[in-house]
């Protein structure tokens, strides 16, 4: 019981942060990160443009994997289907 709850969590999230599936649009979307912005507020800029499926998946993946004081601020033009770590490292 234990594995399946443990298993089913880890494909939750997997699917969540796009190593399953990413979200996908044609082109690339145009997103600002204004200069100071939160995690936060990265997070909901990213899921209104379409680009993550999650805004709070987003901050608890840039937060683990020690990125949050390493994304800039600025105009991005971000293509279609990236999971949630090549956003960030697009971010960077």
């Amino acid at each position: 019981m234990g594995f399946l709850l443990i298993s089913i969590t880890i494909l939750f999230f997997a699917w969540d942060l796009g190593f399953i599936f990413s979200p996908k649009f044609l082109g690339e979307r145009k997103v600002e990160i204004p200069s100071g912005a939160r995690l936060d507020e990265i997070g909901a800029a990213l899921k209104q443009a379409g680009v993550i499926n999650s805004a709070s998946d987003f901050a608890l993946y840039v937060w683990l994997s020690g990125n949050s004081k390493k994304l800039k601020s600025g105009v991005f033009r971000i293509p279609g289907g990236l999971s949630t770590p090549e956003v960030v490292r697009l971010l960077r």
